[in-house]
């Protein structure tokens, strides 16, 4: 048997933010436990869900990825030829 337990919002710490002042997402989660109140799976809204996967990159495309990818070899091979100089007018 299954229990479902709604707790309030969570604000959780993002230091991504503007001058790396820390900003708050609120998450709504509601715990599910087994019969002896051992967490089991949370359940977020939709709208959470979306907010996280693009914190953590999670909607980028095979195009985006790809891009990603070249750019790290670049910058772990040197080539300097791959970078954009962006102080120029």
């Amino acid at each position: 048997m299954l229990f479902l337990f709604y707790l309030p919002i969570l604000k959780h710490p993002d230091t991504l933010g503007e001058n790396n002042r820390s900003k708050s997402i609120n998450i709504s989660k509601c715990y599910i436990v087994d019969e002896n109140g051992i967490p089991w799976e949370v359940v977020i809204p939709m709208a959470d869900y979306k907010k996280i996967e693009e914190l953590l990159g999670l909607d980028l495309g095979d195009e985006a990825e790809k891009q990603l990818r070249e750019a790290k070899q670049d910058r772990e091979s040197g080539n300097k030829d791959a970078y954009l100089n962006l102080m120029a007018s």
